[in-house]
């Protein structure tokens, strides 16, 4: 299956085999860690040094740890143009102490906004905001979306909640606002509103109807 990769700069899309954006022209550096396109030196989400993309396979076989999974995500410009949803690089996940217990199942949660070309794949401890969190390129453009706006967590037999963190435009859930640093649990076939953008709740091993027409 072909791959398609998301130049960090001008969000044009590329061919997998890519080394430089044939769009701007700009060399694509890649986090070994996270193996998320970034710009810069240094990866924003965890501190670890960038690497030139055509390295990051003499990168991998030299013994290097393993990058964590990225998420499917569409980075947006800020016009609101389609975007391509990436295909993730990297099946191996570094433990966490966000990470369930052995001998437990976690469901995994997928925020859905067809209009805008949104898939995010959530993890425990994500936070939503256009400054922090592993999805700020994709809501730098949103000026509803806080920089800081929302948590989400996940535990075991208890299932998702996410937690506004003090937002300026709110988190609604199922039409209700919830309130500031309160946990709300999340359940699947549900609809939630970060800032001004609704998606749609998915949490994978339930079954889920096709309502994504409705998001905005």
């Amino acid at each position: 299956m072909k791959l398609v990769l998301v130049c960090p700069w001008c969000q044009a899309s590329l061919d997998d085999d890519s080394w430089f954006c044939d769009q701007c022209g700009k060399e694509l550096y890649v986090c070994p860690r996270c193996n998320t396109l970034r710009k810069g030196k240094v990866c924003t989400q965890d501190g670890t040094t960038l690497i030139p993309l055509k390295d990051r396979s003499a990168y991998s076989s030299a013994g290097s740890a393993a990058p964590e999974t990225d998420q499917p995500v569409s980075p947006l410009p800020a016009s609101g143009s389609s975007a391509v949803i990436p295909t993730n690089i990297g099946s191996r996940q570094a433990p966490s102490a966000l990470q369930p217990q052995a001998g437990t199942e976690q469901e995994e949660l997928v925020l859905i906004n067809r209009n805008l070309g949104l898939n995010l794949v959530i993890r425990p401890g994500d936070i939503i905001g256009r400054k922090e969190g592993r999805f700020s390129d994709v809501f730098q453009g949103y000026k509803s979306i806080s920089r800081r706006h929302c948590l989400f967590n996940y535990e075991p037999g208890k299932g998702w909640t996410v937690t506004d963190l003090g937002s300026t435009n709110g988190v609604d859930y199922e039409g209700k606002r919830i309130q500031p640093y309160q946990p709300q649990p999340l359940r699947s076939r549900s609809f939630l509103v970060i800032g001004n953008i609704e998606f749609f709740v998915e949490i994978r091993g339930h079954s889920s109807v096709d309502q994504t027409e409705r998001v905005r």
